[in-house]
C-alpha cells in the first residue's frame, strides 16, 4: 500500500528497464524470508489482492522500494497510515536523483551535416538558343577539392526522365576546374563532352533533375532548376 512502482509492460523503455531493477530489489529484500504483513483500513483492491504494508525485521519494505527511487509514493484512499512518511522519502529519493528521479541524459548531438562533395554539378542551361533542338544546352560540373579527379567511369544522367545518360571517358579533373557536358555540341574548351542527343534533353518548363554517379554507382551529386 502507499506506493506505485513503474510497470515491467510499459511502452517506456526506460521505465521498463526501473521495473526489471525495482522487482530485482524487492526479491533481494524479501526472497526467502519471514514477511510481517500490517494492514491499513483496506482488506483487498478490486482485483481481490491483500493490500498490506510489508516488513522484513526493521525494513519496512515499501518505505525501502521508495527510498530507493524504484516506486512513488501514492495515496491510495483510505489507506494512508504512513503517507507522510513515503512522501518524505520519495522527495529525498528525488533530491538524490535516485531510479525514477535520475536525471534524463542530454539528447545525442545531431549528427553533423554531410560535406558537400567535391565534385559538384554546379549548373544547368537548360534553355538553350540553337531552336528545336537546343543542342547548345549543357550541365556543368566542378572540382571544389584539392585533388585531381579521374572521371573514368563516371555517369551523369537525367533522372526525371531516366534517360539519356552520358558516361565519361578517362578524364582528370583538376582542382577548380569546371566542365561542361552538352546536349549535342562539343566544345574543348569545356573539356568537349556531349551526349550526342538529336533533341533537347533539359525541360524548359517544368524542371528536370540531374545525376552525377562516381565510377561505382554511387550518386555524388545532384541539381535541379
Amino acid at each position: 500500500m502507499g506506493i506505485d512502482a513503474p510497470e515491467l509492460d510499459d511502452e517506456r523503455a526506460e521505465f521498463c528497464e526501473l521495473a526489471e531493477e525495482a522487482a530485482r530489489y524487492n526479491r533481494e529484500l524479501v526472497e526467502g524470508k519471514t514477511l510481517r504483513l500490517e494492514k491499513d483500513v483496506s482488506e483487498t483492491d478490486e482485483y481481490g489482492r491483500l493490500l498490506r504494508y510489508v516488513y522484513v525485521d526493521d525494513t519496512f519494505i515499501n518505505a525501502e522500494l521508495v527510498r530507493e527511487g524504484l516506486a512513488w509514493a501514492k495515496v491510495y484512499e483510505p489507506d494512508t497510515k504512513y503517507q507522510d512518511c513515503l512522501e518524505e522519502l520519495e522527495a529525498e529519493a528525488r533530491q538524490a536523483g535516485r531510479g525514477i528521479w535520475a536525471p534524463s541524459p542530454p539528447p545525442p548531438p545531431p549528427p553533423p551535416p554531410p560535406e558537400a562533395p567535391d565534385i559538384q554539378i554546379t549548373g544547368i542551361f537548360y534553355d538553350g538558343l540553337v531552336p528545336s533542338v537546343e543542342s547548345d544546352e549543357y550541365v556543368e560540373i566542378t572540382n571544389f577539392g584539392d585533388q585531381p579527379q579521374d572521371l573514368a567511369g563516371w555517369v551523369l544522367q537525367d533522372i526525371s526522365q531516366g534517360y539519356p545518360s552520358f558516361t565519361f571517358p578517362s578524364y582528370t579533373l583538376a582542382p577548380g576546374e569546371s566542365i561542361r557536358v552538352y546536349t549535342n555540341e562539343s566544345h574543348p574548351e569545356w573539356g568537349g563532352f556531349s551526349f550526342e542527343y538529336g533533341r533537347a534533353i533539359w525541360n524548359n518548363s517544368d524542371p528536370d533533375v540531374a545525376v552525377l554517379y562516381d565510377d561505382q554507382g554511387t550518386e555524388v551529386s545532384r541539381k535541379s532548376y
